[in-house]
Order: C-alpha cells, then sequence, then structure tokens
C-alpha cells in the first residue's frame, strides 16, 4: 500500500483511520492525555496532522499514545514532498514502560512511509529522571537509542515546547 499512496497520512486513512486534529497548515499543534500536554511549534505554518495510536490505530500489544505528521519539505508547486514523524508518548511517572512503548511503536510496519524523512520520539513526562539516578531509565534511553539511531528520542516536561 505505501506505493500507491502519496503520504503516511493518505495511507492511514485508506485504512479508515481518522485523525484526531485534521491535516492542516498551521503554527502549532497539540496532543493532550490525563492533564499531559505536548506541543510542536513551527516557526511559519507548517502542514501537519496528529493520528491517536493507541485505542485506534494499534488496539493489542504494547504502543505510544499519539503520531503527528509534520511537514518537513515542499516541492515547487506548493506540494508536501517529505514529513516528520513524531511518536509522542504521554506518562505520569513510569518513563521506562514509556520508552518500552515508543520503542514497540516505532518498529510497526504499518508506519512506514518513503515519504517520512525525519523521525522522532517523544517522551512527556510528569517527572523527567535524572539519568545517573535512575539507572532503569538511563539502560532503556540507551537501548532505545542504539536500537533507533535514526530517531531522535526527546524527554519533555507536559506544555514545554518542542
Amino acid at each position: 500500500m505505501n506505493e500507491a499512496c502519496r503520504s503516511l497520512n493518505e495511507k492511514l486513512e485508506k485504512l479508515g483511520h481518522k485523525p484526531c486534529k485534521p491535516l492542516m497548515a498551521r503554527k502549532d499543534i497539540s496532543v493532550k492525555d490525563s492533564g499531559r500536554v505536548y506541543r510542536l511549534e513551527f516557526t511559519d505554518a507548517r502542514a501537519s496532522v496528529a493520528y491517536q495510536i493507541d485505542g485506534d490505530i494499534v488496539r493489542e500489544g504494547s504502543k505510544c499514545d499519539y503520531l503527528i505528521l509534520a511537514e518537513h519539505e515542499k516541492d515547487k508547486d506548493g506540494s508536501v514532498r517529505s514529513w516528520k514523524e513524531i511518536f509522542v508518548e504521554l506518562k505520569g511517572k513510569d518513563v521506562v514502560h514509556a520508552i518500552e512503548q515508543l520503542d514497540s511503536t516505532v518498529s510497526m510496519q504499518i508506519f512506514r512511509h518513503p515519504t517520512n524523512k525525519e523521525l522522532h520520539a517523544r517522551l512527556i513526562a510528569k517527572a523527567i529522571p535524572s539519568t545517573s539516578l535512575n539507572p532503569e531509565y538511563r539502560k532503556a534511553k540507551m537501548k532505545f537509542e542504539r536500537d533507533h539511531k535514526n530517531i531522535k528520542l526527546k524527554t519533555l516536561k507536559s506544555l514545554q515546547p518542542d
């Protein structure tokens, strides 16, 4: 199905998944769950769309909460040529489990598409532990970064802009 669809957004819609934030040009996009909020800001308005993964696209197994697709590059005619793919997990305190959920999700075939040029993973936590004080967190983070060298993992507090 990848080749027949011009983007992951088109692929997901053809599979019957509806975005929780529709595709449109905007200066920022946010997703929230249980009082935690992830907000992605752009310097200029960019095409972006958000999908709920947990309970919609993926109903079983370990998975993160949301996927945001944001315009990466445009063609000369103004159409989006490539996308940034941002996987988001909104968590209270169990950041090790959150990294495991992100790890599981970014590996899923359904989220692969040739137009996704930049991949990111975002962990939004109530409290961000120090890697020196929490060896389990440090180990999980290092494993993620070793297994997914092309994905930028970042931990933020709720409402902290990215």
